[in-house]
């Protein structure tokens, strides 16, 4: 028998059948569904595409298997090869047994929603722009506008979802799947919401909870704007590239054209990326004697760190090897981080000068922010911090890179960094940062300098 909706009534191996993604994953009581069948009978066929997927009958599906059937009888449907016809048929199939669980229709919900709106948009192009649909000299185009009201898409898609609730409701258990799945966002918070998802799967009502991961998050995203800020008054430091001749970006930058640059990766933007640029760095190396006897200016290393590996255990790189041996560093050159007077970072990013910051001791962890706020980083400023402008403004070049902050501080203790110089620099801190191996930087390093006196 022939139907042009329904197609054709056949026998279809069992293993030939393909369950595709279903929205609904508990299928209740199959055993006595199975026996039901065993007793009298498959009375209504599995329902798939000309394609063999399931459509309608997971549950049946599911019995027969249990009973060992090899064949089964099933209707090709070849009017539901798109998904959203699946995805109504599946609907509908459900309609008969118990209502869907919150995330089950929330996931549904989501679904039905967005291909109604892609199915939208293509009916909308097939005919709006047609030759026979063209605007006239007097008026609008000679098509019907929508047949329902503009912006019920959610109302109609919950609609379709039985015991599915409002579509304000599912919006909200949306909102929080989106929370608990969004890697960006702290994982407090995730955790959060991962267990106001299984309260919510358990039957507590969605509205508290919702409000609690709202409230949470709009928080966390009040944290993050400051960071933010803080960063921007760090890019904005760079206004000391401004006195350095060889730096690629001299231009002033303000917070507002900070924050206001292009998104690349969130929440780094355009003046947050490192430019790479060919060039090189280059200094002497030799005894105080000779220096003397040259009659060269000179600096003396006080104390050197490296680490690689630092931290292994951690999920998320948030602290590298400084913070291990920075009590090593300051006590082998007999002075602390309040004797310093500036600093040189490895800047290939601004939230790198974070870290290297808080992990030399300047700050403790998590306060960098703050500290940023409460100093001026210019050459004049209460922190002189990355006097040439850094990377971020002069380039980087390659592995030469890595020694423009030391470079830059053998200019400061030596006097011979013109506009740029620190007043009566004695000390410098320089710290260095890489080996970047996926997700970390697996070596980090440190030198306390200081000027060396005729």
């Amino acid at each position: 028998m022939t139907d042009p909706q329904t197609g054709i009534q056949l026998d279809r191996a069992v293993d030939s059948l393909i369950v595709g993604k279903r929205h609904r994953t508990d299928l209740g009581d199959i055993e006595t569904l199975a026996a039901s069948i065993d007793r009298d009978g498959l009375l209504q066929p599995l329902t798939i595409t000309i394609d063999g997927v399931l459509v309608c009958g997971a549950r049946r599906l599911a019995a027969i298997k249990m009973l060992g059937w090899r064949t089964v009888n099933v209707w090709v449907r070849s009017g539901l090869s798109d998904r959203l016809g699946q995805l109504l048929a599946e609907q509908d199939d459900n309609m008969l047994h118990k209502p869907y669980t919150h995330l089950e229709a929330a996931g549904l919900y989501r679904e039905i929603k967005q291909l109604m709106a892609e199915d939208a948009a293509r009916r909308k192009a097939a005919t709006q722009f047609s030759a026979e649909n063209q605007p006239g000299d007097d008026g609008p185009g000679k098509f019907p506008g929508p047949s329902g009201a503009l912006g019920d898409a959610r109302e109609l898609a919950a609609a379709m979802i039985p015991g599915g609730g409002s579509y304000k409701t599912l919006e909200k258990v949306g909102y929080i799947e989106e929370i608990a799945a969004n890697p960006a966002q702290p994982e407090t918070i995730r955790t959060e919401a991962a267990a106001a998802l299984e309260r919510i799967e358990a039957g507590d009502p969605v509205h508290p909870l919702y409000l609690a991961i709202h409230e949470s998050a709009e928080a966390a995203r009040e944290v993050r704007e400051a960071t933010m800020h803080a960063l921007a008054e760090d890019a904005v430091a760079r206004a000391n590239a401004m006195k350095n001749p060889h730096a690629l970006l001299r231009k002033p930058l303000s917070l507002d054209d900070y924050l206001a640059a292009r998104p690349i990766s969130e929440p780094i933007h355009l003046f947050d990326c490192v430019m790479p640029c060919a060039g090189a760095e280059g200094y002497l190396l030799m005894s105080e004697e000779r220096a003397r006897s040259l009659e060269l200016p000179f600096v003396r290393i006080r104390s050197t760190i490296e680490r690689h590996n630092a931290f292994p255990e951690d999920p998320i790189q948030f602290r590298g090897g400084w913070a291990m041996d920075r009590d090593a560093l300051y006590e082998h050159a007999g002075v602390g981080p309040q004797d310093v007077d500036f600093l040189e970072a490895y800047d290939d990013y601004p939230v790198i000068n974070m870290m290297q910051i808080e992990d030399l001791g300047f700050c403790a962890k998590g306060e960098a922010s703050a500290f940023v706020r409460q100093h001026e980083f210019t050459i004049a400023g209460s922190f002189p911090f990355n006097t040439s402008g850094g990377q971020l403004s002069v380039g980087q070049a390659g592995a030469a890179g890595g020694y423009l902050g030391f470079v830059q501080a053998l200019r400061q203790l030596t006097g011979t960094a013109g506009r740029m110089q620190v007043t009566d620099a004695r000390i410098g801190l320089v710290s260095g940062f890489g080996m970047i191996n996926y997700d970390r930087g697996l070596c980090s390093g440190a030198a306390l300098l200081e000027r060396g006196t005729a």
